[in-house]
């Protein structure tokens, strides 16, 4: 399973410098459209290296699916984690009972001895 695994994380990462090999040029970012930029005096771009705003735009996607899916399965841990609570607590609730009563399984061989001699 070990290699496998590094086999995978290999040919992922010789796929990831391949493809910052070949996109090494220069690209225009821009947060904000040209016109509203140069009327509001804002800085609204930056030039990078293309295969970066790929990556990054991947890790960006992967981190906002994992958060997504994060709040999509809250609703689903929330009733395991009541339905655990209950369970312990009614666990809890019959070994406090069953403390004060007594238990006739233990004490029936004795009773027998006693009407025996």
């Amino acid at each position: 399973m070990r290699i496998i695994r590094l086999s995978i994380i290999f040919f992922i990462s010789v796929f990831l410098l391949i493809l910052a090999l070949l996109n090494r040029q220069y690209v225009d970012f821009r947060f904000f459209p040209v016109n509203l930029s140069d009327q509001m005096g804002i800085l609204g771009g930056a030039s990078i290296p293309l295969f970066l705003l790929i990556l990054g735009s991947v890790l960006l996607g992967l981190l906002l699916g994992f958060f997504g899916e994060y709040l999509r399965e809250h609703k689903h841990r929330k009733a395991l984690s009541q339905k655990t609570k209950k369970k312990n607590k009614l666990c809890h609730r019959q070994e406090h009972e069953g403390m004060g009563r007594t238990d006739l399984s233990t004490k029936i061989p004795f009773i027998f001895l006693f009407i025996l001699f």
